[in-house]
């Protein structure tokens, strides 16, 4: 779950990104820990490509609509 909290806290957070990547802070309650994340954001968008397979997930990436 940790892979999708920086690009859904990039989208809901306010103002858009300006730099090709963004680094996500990231509070892990159960590790008390915190995480930072870059989130890759050219053209100020979240970019979703990518190759890696997981089992049982038919897309290897999320497809933009």
């Amino acid at each position: 779950m940790l892979a999708g909290v920086g690009p859904f806290a990039n989208r809901k957070r306010p103002g858009s990104p300006r730099e090709s990547h963004t680094k996500v802070r990231i509070y892990n309650v159960n590790t008390q820990t915190l995480i930072e994340a870059v989130i890759q954001t050219p053209g100020g968008q979240v970019e979703y490509a990518g190759d890696t397979h997981i089992d049982g997930v038919t897309d290897p990436a999320r497809r933009s609509s």
